[in-house]
C-alpha cells in the first residue's frame, strides 16, 4: 500500500475547503470528508488508477463533490500537490495553460 504525502498547498486547499463546507451547516463537511477518505484509500491501493493528464500529474475525482486531487507518483508514495474544485479551472490556474 502506498504512502500519501500532502504538499503544503494541498493542505491549505483542504483547510479552505473544509472551512467552506463547515459554513454550510448542512452536514456536507462530513460527507466531503468521507468521500475524500474513500478516494485516498483508492489511491493507496491503486495509485495508477487515474491516467496522467498533464505529465507527470494525475487527477483523481472526489466523489460527487467535483473536486480534483492533483497528484504524482514518487517511488512508493502518492504526493498530492493540490485539491481543486473543477470550476476553479485547475489546469489553467495551476499549470498556466
Amino acid at each position: 500500500m502506498m504512502q500519501v504525502i500532502f504538499k503544503e498547498k494541498a493542505r491549505a486547499d483542504l483547510r479552505n475547503i473544509f472551512a467552506w463546507f463547515r459554513e454550510q451547516v448542512n452536514g456536507s463537511d462530513a460527507r466531503f470528508e468521507a468521500a475524500l477518505e474513500s478516494e485516498l484509500a483508492y489511491l493507496r491501493k491503486r495509485p495508477n488508477g487515474y491516467r496522467v493528464r498533464r505529465p507527470p500529474f494525475r487527477f483523481a475525482v472526489v466523489g460527487r463533490f467535483r473536486y480534483f486531487i492533483i497528484y504524482v507518483l514518487v517511488a512508493d508514495a502518492v504526493v498530492i500537490h493540490r485539491v481543486r474544485h473543477m470550476h476553479q479551472k485547475p489546469l489553467k490556474r495551476y499549470f498556466g495553460s
